[in-house]
């Protein structure tokens, strides 16, 4: 009797512990998906709380429906391979999907150039061009500073971080602000008369 007994509460546990091991064995990625599960739930709450910050777009800063059913926020850096690569992808989304929008937010976290080009893409969102300078550039390439046309940008209406200037205080002479430190972005001709010729897109 003892020994029915110490197997009938014994063995369920034992059983459950040997079949949930094997189980794990037999499909490793189990581990990876209840990684996944757990960081979604520890995140929820913070993403639940920033999420119309998140999704609402910068000026002109997305692509695709107005009035969108899904929405897809990407952190984007110009001088990202990675992100150049992705961006006919994207576009193809947004043209096989006409409920979805994308909304592009700014990521310069890969030097001087990137920095300079963001700052560069947020004017020309304000400015209602940001789709035309966001696949412009990229077709330009990697941003680099020595190809930067400043009395262009200034005739489009496109501020340039290299044309900012501020005066020392107690003084008549004028220096670069920290933003003209900035090494300068990639910006070609073809891109500046693109971002002024295009209709300007609105904000929804």
């Amino acid at each position: 009797m003892l020994t029915a007994a110490v197997l009938l509460f014994a063995a369920p546990q034992y059983l459950s512990g040997r079949i949930v091991r094997q189980g794990m064995l037999n499909d490793p990625h189990i581990l990876v998906e209840a990684s996944d599960a757990l960081r979604d739930a520890q995140y929820k709450p913070t993403l639940d709380a920033s999420r119309g910050l998140i999704e609402t777009p910068f000026a002109s800063s997305w692509k695709g429906s107005s009035k969108p059913k899904v929405t897809l926020v990407e952190f984007y850096d110009y001088a990202c391979p990675y992100c150049k690569a992705s961006n006919p992808h994207v576009d193809q989304l947004v043209r096989e999907n006409p409920d979805l929008r994308v909304v592009y937010r700014e990521l310069p976290i890969l030097g001087d150039n990137s920095v300079a080009a963001a700052r560069l893409s947020l004017a020309a969102s304000k400015a209602g061009r940001f789709q035309q300078f966001h696949d412009a550039l990229y077709a330009a390439g990697r941003p680099a500073p020595r190809q930067i046309l400043r009395p262009r940008a200034r005739r489009r209406s496109i501020p340039s971080p290299s044309t900012t200037r501020q005066s020392r205080p107690n003084s008549g002479r004028t220096s670069r602000s920290p933003v003209n430190s900035v090494r300068r972005e990639h910006l070609c001709s073809s891109l500046v008369t693109a971002c002024s010729a295009a209709p300007s897109a609105t904000t929804p």
